[in-house]
């Protein structure tokens, strides 16, 4: 792109699927391939949060803020949450749910390519979908919340309280438990399903190195963590279909696939395992949700001294 013109009537091409998006700073517009194009914008700035900094101090402090210093928090944060609007040109055009669906992939590898160039991460905000036909069409992405309710029947504040103390602990004292929680933490952000499988093994691997020996693999060590011996199939309800399916196997093989390049195919499995293909291709998320649970239910578990992998860890240290 040599201008801003240039750029402007880019913009407008239709059909066309923009992602726009904040995090990450370009210096100009780039193609990322023949049919993604990035379009550094102006900034989102952070107004809003000033806003809410100014309700927190007069409801919670009583402390009125001067014009002279919203002012000079505006101006500080002006140029931050740069914005990049991330664009797929279909060869065709189709109704907007099918214009986004195509297009995810290739904005999603976009996304990884600008997160390689400038370092940062990016999060979308919003798609706005251009027939060429209809007027455009938007969609707002507000951030997800699980919202979980900790407290509850068997887990009262001070016992949610003590957890969370004991947590911090057991991050201070082990450093390999700090990184399986920074693991974790990164694998929640993810938002490939079947790479956020590959992170969440690799958080239960982490915790489960103590566990490992000559005879014992990684997958069979987490599954020891796991007291998992016995009875670790999941079944789903798919489509109308039940899937049975050894989740940690499931998990090791896209690690190994994804992480060392070991193939993974579906000769590989006995035909009752085959079946899990279906939800690798089209409800990978079923694996990853299964996944995220055995992950919160070893970091707790290592925390509150309860984990066969930290006792196998102590037992090594001292050895």
């Amino acid at each position: 792109m040599k201008n801003y013109a240039e750029v402007t009537e880019q913009l407008k091409q239709s059909p066309a699927v923009h992602s726009l998006c904040y995090g990450a700073f370009l210096q100009a517009p780039i193609w990322i391939s023949p049919d993604v194009l990035a379009v550094p914008l102006a900034a989102l700035g952070f107004n809003a949060e000033l806003c809410y900094v100014e309700t927190y101090l007069r409801q919670f402090l009583g402390i009125e803020l001067t014009s002279e210093q919203i002012q000079a928090g505006v101006l500080q944060a002006a140029d931050r949450l740069p914005v990049i609007s991330v664009i797929h040109f279909p060869s065709a055009s189709a109704e907007p749910e099918v214009l986004e669906a195509n297009a995810r992939a290739n904005l999603e590898q976009a996304m990884q390519i600008i997160a390689w160039v400038s370092g940062e991460r990016l999060t979308e905000f919003a798609y706005v979908t251009v027939t060429g036909q209809d007027p455009p069409f938007f969609r707002m992405l507000p951030p997800n919340s699980r919202r979980r309710q900790r407290l509850g029947f068997g887990n009262t504040a001070d016992a949610f309280q003590k957890s969370v103390d004991r947590t911090r602990l057991a991050a201070q004292e082990d450093p390999r438990f700090a990184f399986a929680m920074a693991i974790f933490a990164d694998a929640t952000h993810e938002v490939n399903p079947l790479f956020k499988v590959c992170r969440l093994f690799n958080v239960l691997e982490s915790l489960a190195y103590a566990l490992k020996g000559k005879d014992i693999g990684s997958r069979r060590a987490v599954k020891l963590m796991l007291n998992l011996e016995e009875g670790d199939i999941c079944h789903v309800q798919v489509d109308g279909r039940e899937i049975s399916f050894d989740r940690i196997e499931i998990a090791g093989r896209l690690r190994d696939k994804f992480f060392h390049g070991t193939p993974f195919r579906e000769a590989d499995l006995n035909s009752e395992a085959r079946q899990v293909f279906y939800l690798i291709e089209d409800r990978p998320v079923l694996i990853a949700d299964a996944l995220l649970a055995d992950c919160e239910l070893a970091l707790v578990r290592w925390a509150n001294d309860a984990s066969p992998a930290r006792e196998a860890a102590r037992a090594r240290s001292y050895g």
